[in-house]
Parts: C-alpha cells; sequence; structure tokens
C-alpha cells in the first residue's frame, strides 16, 4: 500500500503541484482584481447637548470646509431636517471643492426620501479625487414654500482641526455635526493563497530537483 502511494505520488505528484499553482496564482489574480469593499466611518462631531439649526432657505447656502489627508472622502454623513414640511421636488444640493475652488465633485438628496430629521450619508461624483482640505457647500432648490435646515453644534473641539462652517460666507461659531465616510479595499485569502503557493512553488522545485539526482544516478 505505501509503495502504491508514493508510485501515484512519483507519478501524478508533479501534475498536482502545477496545478495547486495554477489554483494560487489564479486566486490571487481574482482576489486583486475584485476586492471587498469595507465602509468606514470616522465620527468628526457627533457630540449632542448644543444643536441648533441652520436654515437653508432658497438663495442661501452653507459651506463646511474639512480635511481628509491623503485619503479620499467617499462621501459625509450630515442631520437634515425637513422643519415639520413636506417637499415633493424639494432637494439639498451640495457640491465639493478643492483648496483652489476647483470643483470636484456633486451630488443632491431629496427631501421626500428623508425622515425628519435624519443622519444622511452623502455621497458624491469622483469621490477618487475628493481628498485633502475640501469645502462642501450646500443649498436647497424646490418649488415648495418651505424649506429644510442643516443641524449643527456649538462644540468646537472636535476630531478635525481644519474644519469650519460658514452661511452665506460668514463663518458661524460651531460647526455641522458630521461624520467622514472612507472606503477601504480587503483582499480575502490573499495571505493563504500566498502560502499555499509559496508552498506548491517549494514542492515543485524539489521534485525536480529529486527527479534530476535520479538521473545524474542512472548514468553513473
Amino acid at each position: 500500500m505505501k509503495d502504491r502511494i508514493i508510485g501515484l505520488l512519483e507519478s501524478y505528484g508533479k501534475l498536482i503541484v502545477i496545478s495547486g499553482i495554477v489554483i494560487a496564482a489564479l486566486g490571487l489574480a481574482v482576489s486583486y482584481v475584485f476586492p471587498n469593499t469595507v465602509i468606514n466611518t470616522t465620527d468628526i462631531n457627533v457630540i449632542e447637548g448644543s444643536e441648533f439649526s441652520i436654515p437653508l432657505p432658497p438663495n442661501s447656502f452653507v459651506e463646511y470646509q474639512c480635511n481628509s489627508g491623503t485619503k479620499p472622502l467617499n462621501g459625509i454623513q450630515v442631520w437634515i431636517s425637513k422643519q415639520g414640511a413636506e417637499f415633493t421636488d424639494g432637494k439639498v444640493i451640495y457640491e465639493v471643492y478643492d483648496s483652489n475652488g476647483t470643483l470636484l465633485g456633486t451630488g443632491e438628496q431629496l427631501l421626500k426620501d428623508v425622515d425628519d430629521p435624519q443622519y444622511v450619508y452623502l455621497p458624491f461624483t469622483n469621490m477618487s479625487e475628493c481628498n485633502g482640505v475640501l469645502t462642501i457647500k450646500f443649498y436647497f432648490t424646490g418649488s415648495e414654500d418651505a424649506y429644510p435646515a442643516l443641524i449643527a453644534n456649538k462644540e468646537v473641539e472636535i476630531k478635525d482641526e481644519y474644519a469650519s462652517t460658514s452661511v452665506n460666507g460668514k463663518r458661524i461659531e460651531g460647526n455641522l455635526k458630521s461624520s467622514y465616510i472612507y472606503f477601504y479595499h480587503t483582499y480575502p485569502l490573499v495571505f493563504d493563497l500566498k502560502v499555499m503557493l509559496a508552498i506548491f512553488v517549494s514542492v515543485f522545485f524539489t521534485l525536480e530537483s529529486k527527479k534530476k539526482q535520479k538521473v545524474i544516478k542512472h548514468y553513473e
């Protein structure tokens, strides 16, 4: 039985090892091409107790300056209040600018899809380019007579030292309640597949070495 197993390994071992190398290599390629996306929420200013509303009537705007560092900002969460009103086509428009005033991304949130109030995730276009010192501009459009508000608080010491909030170009005391959203990519089974690949490659060269030794002995 033992000799039979050894014979099978000698006959098919190389094929098994090569198949293992191919499977591990393909697995690594697939893991890198199709990574898992993990959402990370960083709370910046969420302390309760000193909240106040910043009305957002037509022809008014709120600007929030922040700094994401080298990481792309993949959206922001802010509190939106409908102030007890009902909306049909009303929406909050938001635009993202870099430190030079260049428009990087945009987005909009229909108010009819928002509870009153609600902590809303606001993604924007070209999120991969939105990093560093950014200014997010919010304004309202709609046919209704009512208008929404953004929720802020009077906390000064928050997790983003660059944060500041302005209404119609004038800085106010306090800041929008907010969290920053970041996406991270994870690569499932990459470590295991690398170990598997290393083992199979090692076995392959071991088999090749033994094969050469047998050939040499045969001609001695």
